[in-house]
């Protein structure tokens, strides 16, 4: 992809409009400016004016402060085509896009359809690529030597092209599915198949019962008949008992109130003192509530009798109606199992030895379409097996070598003073040099780490020189803890790493010697009447 030029306006803290043509600045430049000037805005707009979105962002919060709209524009060249896209953003509602291929308006229904038709059909980079090697902010950045496993295959997916590869194992995963599907559906119906001839078999062999099924129906409406009539004898009884029970229960406790406030007052009566107003009680009276008590005590534990006579009353009637029951229930059981028997017995006079023939030559065409899928099974195996593990595995074999050389010579380049390494699988080592020690990438600082980063980037580019290749680099404080001899170094390895038609800009707070740039591009803030920060450039060539 080739990025021809951007213009923004109202975006974060670019206010004016803000116009870069990146074919008049090519070559290797230092952005420099006030916080709040925009430069790290300017990548930021890189990124949403080709993907709709900055990320860990609300779109409404990339509009500048105290505004409703702005603006981005970018225009760039991608698989042969020339591209033109524009962005605007609202702080409420919807945010328009407009594209132009060649000239012409790509018609779409709604914008995650524009979006989606961009990057699958005209984009020659993706969203991880651009923002894990080329418009890169190091405050935001995901550390390529410490990705996790999700993030190493989406990177590798990316970077090595295995996406493409995925669609192929997707439909190839797909097909086994379907084709699963299809085996396990006609293995399901042999079997159905085979129980029908199993059960027709047995039926056969089932003694003749020589009974009419509408009179053991008929038996079994009377069982049932009878079983209700006890059922509903038993029941009035129990109810009855029932009531009679609830009444003497509510009895009971009537009697243990009363007892109970008659305690509390002979206990009142034999303290012989008033709490209250320490006036003695008159006990006059204790020998007559002593003896009220023992006679509701004697009330409470008739009561006590009487509910337990009537429960044992209500437990035998349950018994003998469970008991008289019992029997008519075994009855109509046994009727049930006939009926069943009967039903049977007129299945088995419906089938005949034709119909089993019928049957058996179904299964043989089940089982021949099924040696037909278990061989297409076998094959998509062996070529998911090819796409998903063996390709992967050549491509990386080739891949992992050359990466660690030119890390290798990037390392040495900057005289750092551990070993990076990656393995097959994309996993990051580090050792010290000329030791067997490995170093904790958690051990690094953030300058050795940033470092660390920057090294595998140019590692990747120089590797894959020509896939996925953009002409910007968008580098911001990448210099930061890092001391002046090594960012002069590093400003050096990339001058090198430049190609004809690519810019490489650096944002740094850290001081860089004006000998390794082609020119600066100063960032300006200026206030307005409205106390609102504007930022315009100052484009000087060394």
């Amino acid at each position: 992809m080739k990025i021809r030029k951007i213009k923004i306006e109202k975006f974060k803290s670019i206010y004016d409009p803000l116009e870069i043509d990146f074919q008049q600045v090519r070559g290797f430049w230092q952005i420099s400016g006030p916080v709040g000037s925009g430069k790290t805005t300017i990548g930021e707009a890189i990124i949403y004016g080709l993907f709709g979105r900055v990320g860990g962002k609300n779109n409404p919060d990339l509009v500048s402060w105290n505004q409703k709209h702005g603006k981005v524009e970018i225009w760039c060249e991608s698989k042969g085509n020339e591209l033109y896209i524009k962005r605007e953003l609202n702080v409420y509602g919807q945010s328009p896009v407009y594209v132009e291929v060649n000239g012409e308006e790509l018609v779409f229904t709604n914008k995650r359809d524009a979006q989606s038709q961009l990057e699958q059909e005209y984009f020659d980079v993706s969203k991880t690529i651009l923002e894990s090697m080329c418009i890169i902010s190091f405050n935001n950045f995901k550390s390529l030597a410490t990705l996790n496993t999700g993030d190493t295959k989406k990177f590798l997916d990316q970077v090595l092209g295995f996406y493409m590869l995925n669609n192929y194992t997707e439909k190839c995963k797909e097909l086994m599915t379907n084709n699963l599907y299809d085996m396990n559906k006609l293995s399901i119906n042999i079997e159905v198949l085979k129980n029908q001839i199993k059960k027709l078999e047995e039926l056969s062999d089932i003694e003749f019962i020589n009974e009419n099924k509408d009179e053991v129906k008929n038996k079994m409406k009377e069982l049932d008949k009878q079983c209700k009539e006890i059922t509903s004898s038993y029941k009035k009884i129990i109810n009855n008992l029932i009531s009679d029970k609830d009444k003497l229960e509510r009895e009971k406790t009537s009697v243990k109130t009363l007892g109970s406030k008659l305690k509390k007052e002979i206990e009142f009566i034999q303290k012989g003192i008033c709490p209250t107003c320490g006036a003695p009680i008159d006990k006059s009276h204790l020998e007559e509530k002593q003896e009220e008590r023992k006679l509701l005590l004697n009330q409470y534990n008739d009561l006590s009798v009487k509910i337990d006579d009537v429960c044992l009353k209500i437990n035998k009637n349950n018994v003998d109606a469970s008991n008289e029951t019992k029997k008519l229930i075994e009855e109509y059981k046994e009727c049930e199992k006939l009926i069943i028997r009967l039903d049977e017995q007129a299945k088995r006079k419906s089938f005949n030895q034709k119909e089993i023939n019928n049957i058996n030559d179904e299964i043989e065409k089940h089982v021949s379409q099924l040696n037909i899928y278990k061989e297409e099974d076998l094959k998509w195996n062996e070529l998911f097996g090819i796409l998903s593990t063996q390709i992967r595995s050549q491509i990386m074999q080739s891949f992992i070598p050359t990466l660690n050389k030119n890390i290798n010579k990037y390392s040495h380049r900057l005289r750092l003073p551990y070993i990076i390494e990656f393995d097959s699988s994309f996993k990051c080592s580090i050792t010290l040099q000329g030791s067997d020690k490995t170093i904790p990438l958690s051990a690094l600082s953030t300058g050795q780490l940033k470092i660390t980063d920057m090294v595998i980037i140019l590692g990747i580019l120089g590797t894959l020189l020509g896939a996925n290749k953009v002409n910007v680099l968008f580098l911001d404080e990448l210099f930061s803890n890092l001391d002046a001899d090594l960012r002069g170094e590093m400003c050096s390895v990339l001058r090198e790493f430049l190609e004809e038609d690519m810019s490489i800009f650096i944002i740094s707070h850290s001081e860089l010697d004006d000998k390794y740039f082609d020119g600066e591009i100063k960032m300006e803030l200026h206030n307005f009447s409205t106390q609102e920060k504007h930022s315009k450039i100052n484009v000087i060539y060394n």
